[in-house]
C-alpha cells in the first residue's frame, strides 16, 4: 500500500539549490560508499541532498528536482524507492535513479529493471565508484537524449 505523504518540511528543513544546480539524491548508510559517491558527485559539480536516516530520506526525495538518485537497496532504502516508483512518468523519466546493492553486479540491465530504476550498481565496487558514476550518467543522457529532442521540437511554435 502507498505511504502517506510526508509531513511539509519547515523552512530549517528544506535545502536550496541555485537555479539551474545539478541535484543528486544520495542516500547510501555505508559511510565508505556514501563517501566515494559523494566525492565522485561533487567533483562532477553535482550539489547533494545526503539524508542521514529514512525519515529524513522521504522528506527530501520529493523536496528538489535530483537529476540523480542513489538509494540502497536495502530495508531502509524500500520506502523511499516506493516513493520513487509513485512518481508520474514524465517527473521520473527525468531522473537518473540508480539502486546499490548486492543482488548482481554493477550496471546489470535485467536487475535494475526489475527494480524499476536506470542503474544497479554491486555494493562491494567502491573501488570503481568515480567510473561507474561517469557510467552512469553517460549512459542515462544517451539513453533520453531522443525524448528531450522530442520535448523541445514539441515545443516549437507550428508555422
Amino acid at each position: 500500500p502507498p505511504s502517506a505523504p510526508p509531513p511539509s518540511p519547515t523552512l530549517e528543513e528544506t535545502d536550496f539549490y541555485p537555479p539551474g544546480a545539478k541535484i543528486a539524491f544520495v542516500f547510501v548508510h555505508d559511510p565508505e560508499r556514501n563517501a566515494a559517491l559523494t566525492s565522485s558527485l561533487s567533483e562532477q559539480g553535482y550539489h547533494l541532498a545526503v539524508p542521514g536516516d529514512t525519515a529524513e530520506a522521504i522528506r527530501k526525495i520529493d523536496a528538489a528536482a535530483y537529476e540523480l538518485v542513489f538509494i540502497d537497496h536495502a530495508p531502509h532504502g524500500a520506502e523511499v524507492l516506493q516513493r520513487v516508483h509513485g512518481w508520474p512518468g514524465i517527473l521520473r523519466r527525468g531522473v537518473n535513479v540508480v539502486l546499490i546493492g548486492g543482488e548482481a553486479k554493477s550496471l546489470h540491465p535485467d536487475v535494475s529493471f526489475r527494480n524499476g530504476v536506470n542503474w544497479y550498481l554491486h555494493k562491494n565496487d567502491v573501488a570503481d565508484v568515480p567510473r561507474l558514476v561517469r557510467t552512469v550518467i553517460d549512459g542515462y543522457e544517451e539513453t533520453y537524449k531522443m525524448w528531450r529532442l522530442a520535448a523541445e521540437e514539441s515545443d516549437k511554435p507550428k508555422n
